[in-house]
């Protein structure tokens, strides 16, 4: 029992002639619960809870990161640390920040919000039986996120974001020029930079930058 709250629960250790132990949580009401942990008779340990890799949320190499794109375009990128780890959404013009306030005792899932925006979202750490591992991003409604990264259970890596080539728009060698022209006859002509590169348009008598 919680004394604060008024949540309460009962545990049970029961046996079950199945061949695997499991675990069964069930809600009976707004502040009671039952844990129900089954031993397999034919085994006598308790189940094996978290994902088959054995990895959470704290303990993938810090700065390691995966991003993707929602059903609406934004960029969500995720940077992986101990502790508080970076949630970004780029909408194209800007970018979020979501902070992590509170990550389960688990490890496998993480409740990040963003105060001045009403913004939140939460990280969930799965396993996948597929060969590849994958990154999932749902919106549940215009302030609410859904960040799911699927381990493989055969590679036991975050999923590969980006392009194959790793390039990115930073990544590409200074000062490279791509040009081209619009449906209208204009020039455009963009340079690489690590940040802030340059666009500019010539429309036949004047460059707009």
């Amino acid at each position: 029992t919680d004394i604060s709250s008024g949540k309460k629960g009962e545990v049970f250790m029961l046996f079950t002639t199945n061949a695997a132990s499991y675990l069964e949580i069930n809600v009976i009401d707004s502040v009671t619960f039952e844990m129900k942990i089954y031993l397999s008779e034919s085994t006598c340990t308790i189940p094996t809870s978290g994902i088959s890799c054995g990895y959470t949320l704290s303990t993938i190499m810090m700065d390691s990161t995966v991003f993707g794109e929602d059903s609406n375009g934004d960029e969500h990128h995720y940077t992986f640390q101990s502790s508080y780890a970076s949630w970004k959404i780029w909408d194209g013009t800007s970018t979020l920040t979501l902070p992590e306030s509170n990550r389960s005792p688990s490890g496998l899932r993480a409740y990040h919000s963003d105060f001045s925006t009403g913004k939140k979202g939460e990280v969930f750490l799965l396993s996948t039986t597929d060969p590849a591992s994958r990154l999932e991003i749902n919106i549940i409604d215009s302030s609410t996120f859904e960040l799911k990264i699927y381990l493989s259970d055969d590679s036991c890596a975050i999923p590969t974001s980006g392009i194959a080539c790793g390039s990115t728009l930073s990544t590409i060698m200074m000062d490279t020029v791509v040009f081209g022209e619009d449906a209208t006859g204009d020039e455009h002509h963009y340079t690489f930079q690590p940040s802030y590169s340059s666009w500019q348009i010539w429309d036949g008598t004047t460059t707009l930058f």
